[in-house]
Formats: C-alpha cells, structure tokens, sequence
C-alpha cells in the first residue's frame, strides 16, 4: 500500500514538473514575441536606459530556458547554469556599487571553478564505470569460452 502511494506521489511529482516546465517555455515565448514586437530601434540607441531594460528582459528569458532545462535534467551542471545566469542579469542590470559587481564576479568565478572541478571527478566516475563493464565483459567472454571448452571434450577425457 505505501509503496502505491510513494509511486502516485512520484508520478504526481513528474507531471506537476512537465505542466511547470511548459508553462515557463510559453512564457518565454510570449515573452520574446513580446520585446521583439514592441521593440523600438531609434529608442534603443538613443537611451540606454531603454537597452538595459531589454537587456534584463532577455536575461530573464534566458533564466527561464536555464529553468525548464533544470527541471527537466535535474543536474548539478544545470543548477549552476541558472545560478550564473542569475548573478549575471544583476551585474548587467542592477545599479551596483564597485564592491558588489566584484562580489558578483567572484560568485561567477567560484560557480566555473566548482563546474570544471566537477569534471574530473565525473571522468573518473565513467572510467570506473567503463571499466567495471569491461571486467563484467571480459568475465562473461571467460565463461561462455569455458562452456565452449567443456563441450569440446570428448567424453571419455571427461571421465579419465
């Protein structure tokens, strides 16, 4: 009976997920038909106030591509993305005093690091992988060789 209901709830869970991630993907395309539609050139090079609210505009669909990619890989190469994203909207965007753009610099600094530290240790973790599976194929080749061998002999060797 529980495990009934842990599999509804996980299946509940899976489907809340899709209806999440679809609504964050249409709002990203009304979003974008919006600001492209509405856009207007001369005002774009003439304010840059104009710019950077586009600007903060596209970051935020960006955000939220970063988003439905999150929910639906669930990694951590995924998380890191959205949080770069994030703290990069706030560099370009915000109005930040020297101290906080270095801060936001050093977060973007650390989260790249921590990501390339990641790849080693996931290259070891599938070199382990590959090579449990070669011993399992190698071990699977000796046995299937010895069953070969055992019906190669002749019966009365077998007896002696």
């Amino acid at each position: 009976m529980q495990e009934k209901i842990k599999e509804n709830i996980t299946q509940c869970m899976e489907w809340l997920e899709i209806v999440l991630a679809v609504l964050v993907l249409l709002a990203c395309i009304v979003s974008t038909v919006g600001i492209v539609l509405n856009i207007d050139l001369p005002e774009l090079f003439r304010e840059p106030e104009y710019f950077r609210e586009g600007l903060a505009n596209l970051c935020f669909i960006i955000i939220g591509i970063e988003l439905i990619t999150l929910i639906k890989k669930q990694t951590l190469d995924s998380v890191l993305h959205v949080m770069m994203f994030a703290i990069a909207r706030e560099m370009v965007v915000a109005e930040t005093s020297p101290m906080e753009k270095l801060i936001s610099v050093a977060a973007i600094g650390v989260l790249v690091l921590d990501r390339e530290g990641q790849v080693p240790v996931r290259k070891k973790q599938q070199e382990l992988e590959l090579g449990r599976i070669r011993l399992k194929d190698e071990e699977a080749a000796r046995k299937e060789r010895q069953a070969r061998e055992a019906e190669a002999v002749p019966e009365p060797e077998r007896q002696g």
